[in-house]
């Protein structure tokens, strides 16, 4: 219910209501500080009938519920899985095999081979679908094993090193 003066009709918010019940005060107008002794609710008033969204808005909730929608309804992109098979090919590609398996260079043993287990659920043939799923897990599977062997491991690290050094005073543009 929205409460008013009676006096002059002002509005009176249900804080100041609520805090005046609460210490037994007569409710005050603010703009003219009579205190009032009976204040009259509004009469309800009437709904405006609700405008119809524009296409464009009724476009951007279908993209925002495109979870909620069947597989045949939803908007074309990229699944998760598309995703990790394109990034590890091109990460291989670019001789990059921490980002390939999805992992820092500073991981340890333990984080080397979970991320490389995630790498590799996402990129097996048998859960994707992807023409090039069996490449990439390929390309994941052999960076695992130059990651997971410590000579191996310490070698590439050199390469990289030296490689980045030279990336940093050779920019490609």
């Amino acid at each position: 219910r929205i409460h008013r003066c009676a006096s002059c009709g002002t509005r009176l918010s249900t804080r100041r209501l609520h805090t005046a019940r609460l210490l037994h005060l007569s409710q005050s107008c603010h703009r003219h500080g009579q205190a009032l002794h009976c204040c009259k609710p509004l009469p309800q008033q009437t709904m405006m009938p609700r405008r119809r969204p524009s296409r464009a808005v009724g476009l951007l909730l279908l993209a925002t519920q495109a979870a909620a929608l069947p597989k045949w309804l939803r908007w074309p992109g990229k699944t998760k899985e598309q995703k990790a098979v394109e990034r590890v090919l091109n990460e291989f590609e670019r001789d990059e095999f921490y980002g390939c398996i999805g992992a820092k260079p500073s991981a340890n043993a333990a984080a080397l081979k979970k991320a490389y287990r995630a790498t590799a659920k996402l990129c097996h043939p048998d859960k994707n679908s992807d023409s090039r799923a069996p490449s990439a897990f390929d390309a994941a599977r052999d960076a695992y094993d130059i990651l997971s062997d410590p000579d191996a491991r310490r070698e590439y690290d050199r390469r990289r090193q030296a490689r980045l050094r030279e990336e940093k005073k050779n920019p490609k543009k």
